[in-house]
């Protein structure tokens, strides 16, 4: 008789254990759009104008103060740029007290906001830049800010807000014939989430089978990821996930097998 030896395939990160689909969720990596915030800081009188640069071209608008309120020079600007029938198709220009908010309209793509006039000091600052970040494999994720994002956990993240943790897709059509590699999920992805059976998961320390599992919402050292799982609360910079334990022990950080049942 033949001798066989069937050699088992290396543990993958995001791997599902169970090898059962039928628990593995899909949610969009939100690709963001930019929003810039302008602060009047003053009511000099004279000509106060906002430049937008973009691929669509470069586009002003203005308002001319003469004895206003920064409150009315913000609510000026944010009249004059909702006439220009070609921005409007590009930003959302509001405005509440002293400030202007441009919420541009386009995922992704970055604008430059410039002030070419400004007899009282304009302050400029993006409150959420363009694009999003890269959501790493066999970590813990939290849902969104729509039904079907999920995004990294954060300080506030608790139990409830978990949904599962991210595995290599297991529909590579649902992102363009290509699935997640060991690099994670970019914006504007689709990300396979697990919420039940068993998946293989990098783990922060010694973790041993049978032990619950808690996921990293604070970065306290290097190397760390947000969603991240280990051992314990490492000081109140980890939460414990429900229904969630560990299948394997490691002596360190390494992978280890993980049984989730999340609802």
């Amino acid at each position: 008789m033949p001798q066989f030896q069937y050699n088992m395939p290396q543990w993958l990160v995001g791997q599902i254990a169970s090898m059962s689909p039928w628990t593995v969720d899909s949610y969009a990596n939100p690709l963001l759009n930019q929003i810039t915030e302008v602060t009047v800081g003053g009511t000099t009188d004279g000509v106060y104008t906002l430049q937008v640069d973009g691929e669509e071209g470069s586009f002003q608008f203005s308002f001319t103060a003469a004895g206003n309120t920064a409150d009315e020079i913000a609510a000026g600007l944010e009249a004059a740029a909702d006439l220009d029938p070609d921005l409007v198709n590009i930003v959302d220009v509001s405005s509440a007290a002293n400030v202007v908010t441009l919420d541009f309209i386009h995922d992704g793509m970055t604008y430059l906001v410039t002030a070419p006039s400004a007899p009282s000091a304009l302050t400029i600052a993006n409150s959420q830049e363009a694009g999003g970040v890269r959501v790493d494999l066999g970590v813990a994720v939290a849902q969104g800010p729509l039904d079907d994002q999920a995004q990294p956990l954060g300080a506030a993240t608790v139990d409830a807000d978990v949904l599962g943790i991210t595995i290599r897709s297991i529909d590579m059509e649902t992102n363009e014939g290509v699935p997640a590699l060991d690099d994670g999920y970019r914006p504007g992805a689709t990300m396979a989430v697990q919420r039940g059976g068993e998946v293989i998961a990098p783990v922060e320390d010694a973790v041993t089978a049978g032990a619950p599992v808690f996921a990293r919402i604070v970065l306290n050292a290097a190397g760390q990821q947000l969603g991240g799982l280990r051992s314990d609360a490492d000081g109140g910079d980890a939460i414990q996930l429900s229904a969630t334990v560990f299948r394997t022990s490691t002596t360190g950080a390494g992978l280890a097998r993980i049984k989730i049942n999340r609802p």
